[in-house]
């Protein structure tokens, strides 16, 4: 048996597929830009760590007060 739609189910049916697509479009650019930002934390943690290892190759073992840049030595 065939039928057909009426032309409001049609444009409704059209649209809301057109949203649904749209919203995958936006969901693949976030996840896009969430694998770009995981890659760059990675980056910049191994700059950090090399950082902290250039600081300590000049200080030795130290606690940094993050704040001022004070430090202090265990004892």
């Amino acid at each position: 048996m065939e039928g057909q739609l009426t032309e409001e189910q049609l444009r409704i049916l059209k649209s809301k597929l057109e949203t649904l697509t749209r919203i995958h479009a936006e969901i693949g650019l976030l996840e896009s830009k969430k694998h770009e930002l995981l890659h760059s934390a990675v980056t910049n943690k191994t700059k950090l760590e090399d950082y902290q290892k250039e600081l300590q190759e000049q200080y030795g073992d130290i606690s940094i007060n993050i704040e001022d840049g004070t430090f202090t030595k265990p004892e």
